[in-house]
């Protein structure tokens, strides 16, 4: 995740956007709480941070040739945005633009 910056931060958080207005509030926190128990499972099996696992769980998405590219680009967003959420505020204000 080198290429990981606030503008690709805020790139995501509008992606995140249009993507919530197509799903209830209560589907979008069943996305983001399946995301996240994802990452935490990943997590302490590397005992790495989230955006290392992060990392781990997109390149078996990315072996997954069955998706199109609309939900691989879309399921790569939320666990990036889901990672850098459990990272904290002093994480994303340390990335550069």
């Amino acid at each position: 995740m080198d290429s990981l910056t606030r503008q690709s931060i805020d790139e995501m958080l509008a992606f995140r956007d249009m993507i919530k207005t197509t799903m209830t509030e209560e589907e979008w926190n069943m996305v983001v709480g399946a995301n996240r128990l994802h990452l935490s499972i990943v997590m302490g099996l590397r005992q790495c941070n989230a955006i290392d696992a992060a990392e781990a769980v997109i390149n078996v998405l990315e072996a997954d040739t069955t998706q199109s590219d609309l939900l691989l680009e879309t399921r790569k967003a939320v666990v990036v945005l889901v990672a850098t959420e459990m990272m904290g505020p002093d994480f994303i204000n340390s990335l550069t633009a």
